[in-house]
């Protein structure tokens, strides 16, 4: 069983360094890795826009939660 997700419902993705992709998430900027993202995601290389989805401890650790509640979203995948 995979652990609870988190949706934001706009993200986009300036810079891809080896399999780290550099998001903007609500005007935060976010390091994360590429093997990370999970499926319902828009945003999977630079230049890409729309919703992310990703593992609600990955968010916590990216001080990123505060938005999610804000938004939408966690949800069990």
């Amino acid at each position: 069983m995979q652990s609870p997700a988190v949706e934001f419902s706009y993200a986009e993705a300036v810079e891809q360094r080896g399999m780290n992709l550099h998001c903007l998430v609500y005007g935060k900027r976010a390091t994360l890795s590429r093997l990370l993202i999970q499926p319902g995601s828009d945003v999977w290389r630079p230049g890409d826009r729309g919703r992310l989805v990703i593992p609600r401890w990955l968010a916590i650790e990216l001080n990123l939660v505060d938005v999610a509640d804000r938004d939408v979203a966690s949800h069990p995948r």
